[in-house]
């Protein structure tokens, strides 16, 4: 079987989760025997050139290259918008529907192709959907036929496990973390808030907020707050972390909390578990429920700060929390995503 992968230079190469299904699902393909060719229009940052990247150069290469393959995949709907251009088995993959249902963040020419090549699944045999919540969004807002959506979760690495911590809390010195873009989105302003609030009700605890992640124009909003507040020096900012990092950084935090108003997935929930580190998130807050399922979840940033205290004063709670976690990441793998998608491709064929 051959299978042409579309994709664009930048979804493989950061850090996100639709990089991690990209290359996992490519390598674990391939080493099925698969015979797997990425289809890229070598998409450069210049928003300009990526959209002529994804709205001439990559159909262009559908178009010639439809009678070289048995099935199309691509990998997220922007990538797949030369999809009709063949007769060949189509498949593509959703993540989310962000850029029409929260458009805030979306790049200016996103924003306007976003309503166009979100349809393009309706061009295809099947389409997969990273989680429940985005199969949903598909029927409610695009109008696709439940029966043509297989929901496929996404995987973790098994580079993820706990590792025995250091005998730090006798002194009571703890490290909430956040790992994650800093965006409005993402809410990190939640996490100022959290310790102004911690730091007050419970300052026998020494806390510190690690912030795991790349810096954007919102960063400095995040530094201006934390100074107002009086948090700034209880808060150390770190810069984007590198998958080979992560294991270790995840297992440096105590508590790992996710603001975020909005994930399409929401990966590093799970990652952050299979390191037996407990998650706290928002109350009706838009993550999938088989992603939150044993997340704590709170519904403001009092309710989070006393979740951080009994978690951090009660040991019986943590541990159980901390179990809990651990039992259910690792329902999530990269071989039941891979061997799920192949039975997708053998249906269609």
């Amino acid at each position: 079987m051959k299978i042409g992968f579309l994709v664009d230079t930048l979804s493989i190469e950061k850090g996100t989760g639709i990089a991690r299904y990209s290359n996992n699902l490519i390598s674990r393909l391939q080493k099925s025997g698969f015979d797997v060719d990425c289809i890229f229009p070598n998409r450069p940052e210049d928003p300009v050139a990526g959209m002529f990247g994804h709205t001439v150069k990559l159909p262009y290469k559908i178009f010639i290259n439809r009678s070289h393959y048995d099935i199309f995949h691509a990998n997220s709907p922007i990538t797949g918008i030369g999809l009709p251009l063949t007769n060949k088995p189509k498949i593509i993959t959703y993540h989310d529907l962000a850029s029409i249902l929260y458009q805030p963040e979306a790049k200016q020419h996103v924003r306007t192709l976003a309503p166009y090549f979100y349809k393009i699944g309706k061009y295809c045999d099947t389409v997969i959907s990273n989680s429940t919540q985005t199969k949903e969004e598909l029927v409610r807002y695009l109008n696709f036929p439940q029966d043509k959506i297989v929901v496929i979760n996404l995987g973790v690495d098994d580079k993820f496990f706990p590792i025995q911590k250091n005998q730090k809390n006798h002194k009571n010195d703890f490290i909430i973390g956040y790992v994650g873009a800093i965006s409005p989105r993402k809410r990190v302003d939640y996490l100022i808030k959290v310790l102004k609030i911690f730091k007050k009700r419970y300052e026998k605890l020494n806390i510190r907020l690690v912030i795991c992640g790349k810096k954007t124009s919102y960063h400095e909003q995040i530094i201006k707050m934390a100074r107002d507040l009086d948090v700034i020096k209880f808060i150390e900012f770190r810069s984007f972390v590198p998958d080979d990092c992560l294991n270790e950084t995840y297992n440096s935090f105590d508590v790992l909390i996710i603001p975020s108003e909005w994930e399409g997935f929401g990966i590093p929930i799970l990652e952050a578990q299979k390191c037996g580190i407990p998650t706290i998130i928002r109350e009706n807050v838009h993550i999938p429920a088989e992603v939150s399922e044993c997340c704590l979840k709170c519904k403001d940033e009092k309710e989070i700060a006393n979740q951080v205290y009994e978690l951090l004063t009660d040991n019986e709670k943590y541990h159980n929390i901390s179990k809990m976690g651990i039992e259910y990441s690792n329902r999530f793998t990269w071989d039941k995503m891979v061997n799920e998608t192949i039975d997708v491709y053998n249906k269609i064929l």
